[in-house]
C-alpha cells in the first residue's frame, strides 16, 4: 500500500472535494512529473548525441547536419514547453510538434544513413532512441486526448 501523506492525510483517507484537480489524478501527477524529469533528460542526452555524431560525420553532410542539430535540440525546447502548458489541448498541441520534431530528426539520420552506410554504426543509437521517444510521445498525446474526451463537462 502506497503511504503518501498530504497534510494531515493519509492517501486513503483523501477526497476528491479536499482538491481541485482538472485533467489528472494524484496519482498521475506523481508519476507525470518523474516522467516528465526522466524524458527531459533523455531527450536533452537525444540532442547532445545527435551534435557529437555530426561533428565526426564529415563535411559532405553539412546541410543534412545543422537540420538535423536544429530539429533534434527543437524536441527539447518544445517539450520543456510542452510541460508547462496551460491545459490538456495546449499539452497535446505542444507535444505535436515535439513528434514532428522527432520524426524529421529520425528522417535526417536514415537520409544520412542511406547515403552513407558506413555510417550505420554512430548513428544506430540516436536513431533507435528517437524511436523509442516517439513511441512515448505518441502515447502521451493519445493518453491526455482520452482523458480530455472523458472529462465531465
Amino acid at each position: 500500500m502506497i503511504q503518501k501523506k498530504f497534510g494531515s492525510k493519509h492517501l486513503s483517507e483523501f477526497h476528491w472535494h479536499d482538491i481541485n484537480i482538472s485533467i489528472y489524478s494524484i496519482f498521475d501527477l506523481f508519476e507525470f512529473r518523474g516522467m516528465e524529469e526522466i524524458l527531459k533528460k533523455r531527450i536533452k542526452n537525444l540532442a547532445i548525441m545527435v551534435w557529437h555524431n555530426c561533428q565526426n560525420t564529415g563535411n559532405e553532410f553539412k546541410d543534412y547536419k545543422n537540420q538535423l542539430i536544429r530539429c533534434s535540440s527543437s524536441v527539447g525546447a518544445n517539450y520543456r514547453a510542452a510541460c508547462r502548458a496551460k491545459s490538456g489541448r495546449n499539452f497535446i498541441n505542444k507535444l505535436k510538434i515535439v513528434e514532428e520534431e522527432l520524426n524529421e530528426s529520425m528522417f535526417f539520420i536514415e537520409l544520412i544513413v542511406l547515403i552513407k552506410p558506413e555510417l550505420n554504426s554512430i548513428w544506430k543509437k540516436p536513431l533507435n532512441e528517437s524511436e523509442e521517444l516517439l513511441k512515448i510521445i505518441v502515447k502521451s498525446i493519445e493518453t491526455v486526448r482520452a482523458r480530455i474526451t472523458k472529462k465531465p463537462k
